[in-house]
């Protein structure tokens, strides 16, 4: 799920390729994953987000930023997230 800091180092010494969707990767976390799990915990704390359109970006300082455009059946709603990884 999360891709470790220095991992490059195991691609460059294998014979194998490394998967493309590691390829881009958040503060060391694997976008496929972090988009999966930025999903998991939006649905989860905020029922109204079923369906919505998450979008990531990075910051200026390379911290992810989530945007959340909620839909709901009478208004769409736009907010942004900025979710911090434990360290």
């Amino acid at each position: 799920m999360f891709e470790q800091d220095g991992a490059d180092v195991f691609w460059k010494n294998s014979t194998l390729k490394k998967p493309k969707r590691m390829e881009t990767t958040f503060g060391g976390i694997n976008t496929v994953s972090f988009i999966h799990e930025a999903k998991n915990a939006i649905n989860r704390f905020e029922p109204r987000a079923a369906g919505s359109n998450i979008e990531i970006k990075k910051t200026r300082r390379g911290e992810p930023l989530v945007q959340v455009q909620f839909k709901t059946l009478d208004t769409v709603e736009e907010v942004n997230v900025n979710i911090k990884r434990d360290r």
